[in-house]
């Protein structure tokens, strides 16, 4: 059989599933050559033992400023070049930075913080509540929350973090133009190196006064600072919000597991449904990337050193050895909680205790306050934005009786 060579991404042919030549790779070319935006050459790996090991490989470096690293976007290129943060790179800076913030991130302050977000979602279906219909569930619920939330824990007031959504669309937009991303990068910079500069009147509790008393005493340098807040924020943002809408839809378009999930009113299958949302979906829809510091066999191919390698997480999610009908929504799901959707190994991401805290609270809440919550397709139907690095829905028109 004649090897594909396939432009990366592929496009989908149902908004909600992966391209249909994802289940033929896996099958057939499960380490597969992909063309990216800029005619580089990556590897894609689909299977979820593949994926699942290369998290966990040395041999495969973070490290966005090494040779053959495989960005996705010119937007992502500029704003990785610009300012590193502890995503991308590998240790001992990963973890060294990655410490800074991991104390506030632990599931304990983070369950500790339950009522303040419960009492922003409640705040945020008020609103949604109080329009007369049909509203934008995504700029009237779902994209606030993140940023409100996320917001106290920097130290910042909620009029801040809703002020920082407009950046955000530029900077992780695939087609986002060279110019036009270094602008918002540098707008969003200029953000918080004020609120550095600001730190005495932020609260001393909150993360940038944190750092910036660390910054002054010579502990840590002002540009590693503002690179780990610039991914805090766009980590912590885009991806819960497309989640929260697109689970939405999906609970919708499921009524039975709906149904059952409100009936059964527990706080932990809540969060287990929210697990098989972000399994389902896989809403950073480009993967995860590395390249091959050294020569690196991956299911019996041979990735030479310098080649950029995709952990294809959103495919690997669907890969039914891991996952038995695995193309099937099930809230019910026993294994759920291996799926892929957060990463895995060093780089676990740092907010999936705040992202399923988010999550379940929204929409529980959401489906308690408003049981009869249906959605209004515009006409031509509900359209998805796939040229960002985040996958989602571009609005959810939705009515309440």
């Amino acid at each position: 059989m004649k090897e594909l060579l396939i432009e990366f991404p592929p496009p989908r042919e149902r908004p909600m599933h992966p391209p249909a030549i994802v289940a033929e790779l896996r099958r057939s070319q499960p380490v597969s050559p992909v063309r990216l935006w800029n005619g580089d050459r990556a590897w894609l790996l689909t299977r979820y033992q593949d994926v699942r090991a290369a998290f966990l490989d040395d041999r495969l470096s973070a490290d966005a400023a090494r040779p053959g690293y495989p960005h996705v976007t010119a937007a992502s290129a500029v704003g990785r070049s610009m300012l590193p943060n502890f995503m991308v790179m590998d240790d001992p800076e990963h973890g060294r930075l990655r410490a800074l913030f991991y104390q506030d991130f632990l599931a304990k302050p983070i369950a500790q913080r339950s009522a303040e977000i419960a009492g922003i979602v409640d705040d945020q279906i008020d609103r949604l509540l109080a329009q007369d219909g049909p509203a934008d569930l995504i700029t009237c619920f779902a994209q606030p929350i993140p940023a409100r939330t996320l917001a106290p824990i920097l130290g910042l007031g909620a009029a801040h973090g809703e002020s920082l959504v407009a950046y955000m669309k530029v900077i992780l937009g695939r087609e986002s133009s060279r110019e036009e991303a270094l602008a918002a990068n540098q707008a969003l910079i200029a953000f918080f190196e004020r609120r550095l500069d600001e730190s005495e009147l932020l609260p001393s509790s909150g993360v940038i006064a944190r750092l910036a008393c660390q910054m002054k005493a010579g502990e840590l340098l002002r540009r590693d600072i503002l690179g780990c807040l610039r991914q805090l924020f766009l980590a912590g943002q885009d991806s819960t919000a497309s989640s929260i809408a697109m689970g939405v839809l999906l609970l919708i378009q499921h009524p039975d597991q709906l149904a059952e999930l409100t009936a059964r009113g527990d706080r932990r299958v809540w969060e287990a449904a929210c697990d098989e949302i972000v399994r389902f979906l896989s809403v950073t829809h480009f993967g995860r990337r590395r390249v091959a510091i050294e020569d690196v066999e991956i299911g019996g191919r041979l990735i030479r050193a310098g080649e950029g390698v995709i952990l294809a997480e959103n495919y690997a999610n669907r890969d039914e050895s891991a996952f038995p009908h695995a193309d099937l929504f099930d809230v019910f799901r026993p294994n759920v909680r291996s799926h892929l959707g957060f990463g895995s190994g060093k780089h676990l991401c740092l907010g999936l205790n705040l992202a399923r805290a988010e999550m379940s609270l929204a929409l529980s809440t959401l489906f308690a306050r408003a049981p009869n919550l249906r959605v209004v397709p515009p006409e031509g139907g509900l359209t998805y934005h796939d040229e960002l690095t985040i996958y989602g829905l571009t609005s959810l028109p939705v009515v309440w009786s």
